[in-house]
């Protein structure tokens, strides 16, 4: 029997001058953030709202079985404990949170569910609703928005995506009128060294960037850090680092570090997750519960579902 598991963790940097580089990530020292009880947390992205600095997540709790969408806020001196407040019948992570025409929205990876939608805020942080349907028939994961190449392509909203269900690999996407729209020279790259996106794009010296998940030797082994270029309405891409977790610095040992899979910057913070394996105590009990609570969830929602 295996008495390790995986687990997840969130870890932050802050410099108050802002002077991050996303091709230095190795050099911080990250400092990890605690989990909530009987449960972890992964897939960080950073928002700002009325002056305060918020990490959204997924959070996966063990009597759940699946991930949600969680929170957690800056306190000036840490961060605060996480509070669970978007759940479905099926997994959530990756909550890409943007402002788009003075509206808040979350795209999660929801796969399960076969769509790419968003959620509205209707209330920040604490009350979101199912918005809009983009995209429907497909296992889609980690949708990540463009707003860099807003303006530049159609006027239309772009998102980079791992296709599932399909050929598996990143495609570049567009919104037009509401759904999303692929074309024939859309498909990117089917390469899993990198192609998985791994957060939002950002931006040093006139240049975008996005991070990609290390795919090998391992799911999430590590970060790779991605030029990104739009010719003629073309996206193309080149790898220009590769970082592994064994490189990455940590505030206090969890245990064997075996992945870094997600990264985010927002002015002088940034974060990322890290992945480890735990000797498993009371969690290998919560876990069984938690499986038999999914299936129950899942097979009610798709006799609701039709």
């Amino acid at each position: 029997m295996d008495i390790k598991k995986r687990e997840y963790a969130v870890a932050f940097h802050e410099d108050e001058k802002g002077r991050n580089k996303i091709g230095d990530i190795e050099k911080r020292k990250w400092t990890i953030i605690k989990n909530p009880k009987f449960g972890w947390c992964a897939d960080p992205f950073l928002y700002r709202h009325d002056g305060e600095y918020y990490i959204f997540a997924e959070m996966y709790m063990y009597t759940r079985g699946y991930g949600g969408i969680g929170y957690c806020k800056w306190e000036g001196n840490g961060f605060s404990k996480w509070k669970l407040i978007i759940e479905e019948p099926y997994h959530l992570s990756y909550p890409n949170i943007f402002q788009y025409e003075n509206v808040i929205y979350i795209c999660p990876e929801s796969g399960m569910s076969n769509e790419i939608y968003l959620y509205r805020c209707v209330d920040f942080p604490d009350k979101w609703v199912k918005d809009k349907v983009l995209f429907e028939g497909y296992d889609c994961a980690d949708t990540t928005y463009i707003s860099e190449f807003e303006g530049k392509e159609s006027k239309a909203l772009s998102y980079g995506i791992t296709w599932r269900g399909l050929e598996k690999g990143l495609y570049f996407f567009r919104v037009e009128d509401g759904k999303i729209v692929i074309r024939d020279d859309d498909f990117v790259t089917k390469d899993n060294t990198y192609a998985r996106p791994a957060g939002k794009f950002c931006v040093e010296d006139g240049t975008i960037y996005r991070p990609g998940q290390i795919g090998e030797p391992n799911y999430g082994a590590g970060l790779a850090i991605v030029k990104c270029i739009l010719s003629d309405g073309i996206y193309g891409e080149e790898v220009v680092k590769k970082t592994f977790a064994d490189q990455f610095s940590f505030s206090k040992c969890l245990g064997e570090i075996t992945g870094v899979h997600t990264y985010n910057r927002l002015e002088r913070f940034e974060v990322i997750d890290l992945q480890y394996n735990k000797f498993e105590t009371i969690s290998r009990i919560l876990r069984i519960v938690g499986r038999f609570n999914r299936k129950r969830r899942l097979r009610e929602w798709r006799k609701t579902d039709g």
